[in-house]
């Protein structure tokens, strides 16, 4: 893999190997958030077919999101920041709930913003 990388700046994080017994061919598959390889490699002709399909921005970034074709180090990082929206969300409400003098204005902002994230989500599906 490192040489695919070196040599023809081929990339991917998930790897798929395949042999064809019957026209002795090595299929090696890559995946990565921004698009996907095949290498074909014919071993009786000495010859390596490669086809590339590179996603577009909106499917990196929606890969990306989603941490599918990614290191483990993105996945621990987008687990990590998940965490973190959390509590600051709820430290938010705790706030919100316990501060008498802005409770209602709280309440209404807190009703308005659940009502619309709720909208979007039925809009989605």
């Amino acid at each position: 893999m490192l040489w695919l990388d070196s040599e023809h700046d081929i990339r991917g994080v998930d790897y798929e190997f395949e042999w064809d017994e019957y026209d002795q061919l090595l299929i090696v598959t890559l995946q990565s958030p921004s698009g996907n390889t095949i290498i074909e490699f014919f071993s009786q002709e000495q010859r390596i077919e490669i086809q590339q399909s590179p996603f577009g921005l909106l499917d990196t970034l929606n890969n990306v999101h989603r941490a599918k074709h990614t290191t483990a180090l993105w996945r621990y990082t987008s687990d990590a920041s998940a965490i973190v929206m959390i509590i600051f969300c709820l430290s938010g409400l705790w706030l919100a709930l316990i501060n008498k003098q802005t409770r209602l204005a709280s309440s209404q902002w807190l009703a308005g913003g659940s009502s619309l994230f709720l909208l979007v989500l039925y809009l989605m599906h």
